[in-house]
């Protein structure tokens, strides 16, 4: 099929709401994913994993390893869909967060920027309570999320902001 037409009737389908796209993914919009028993158990562990450790979660590898019954395949589409519905936060490769602990410390991070006019890593470490091993990737990921822009060793909010 020719691109064009492809593009043309990808872009009709999901103007009349008959697909989704969802970054790289297209389907119908009819189709929810359904997880199995297991897999919803499984879910279920994972989400409370990431909500009782908080600002201190476990590296990907410590949370595969909580599930000694399943392969990394079975557990990487679980955790996917997490990410998918916005229940995870994707901070690096290896680190992720609870959506809802991500919010409460964006919060956090706006007001304090707003009164102090600025922050850097000390201080977002101090402000936190968390070692450089989370709190460097967490300002660089609101830095990528066009929260915070950085200007040589401080943070400052985005305009939009």
């Amino acid at each position: 099929m020719d691109l064009k037409l492809f593009l043309f009737t990808l872009n009709n389908l999901i103007k009349k709401k008959r697909v989704v796209q969802e970054q790289a993914d297209i389907r119908l919009a009819s189709h929810e994913v359904t997880l199995q028993v297991d897999e919803k158990e499984m879910q279920d562990k994972i989400l409370s994993l990431y909500r009782d450790a908080g600002l201190r979660p476990s590296n990907l590898k410590d949370v595969f390893a909580s599930f000694p019954e399943f392969t990394d395949k079975q557990i990487r589409p679980v955790i996917d869909l997490l990410l998918q519905e916005e229940k995870l936060v994707k901070i690096s490769e290896i680190l992720y967060f609870d959506a809802a602990t991500i919010d409460k410390l964006k919060d956090e991070l706006v007001g304090f920027i707003r009164r102090e006019g600025d922050i850097d890593a000390p201080r977002f470490k101090d402000m936190t309570g968390l070692t450089r091993k989370f709190s460097i990737p967490l300002l660089e990921y609101f830095d990528r999320i066009k929260l915070t822009l950085r200007i040589e060793d401080k943070r400052i909010l985005r305009k939009s902001e």
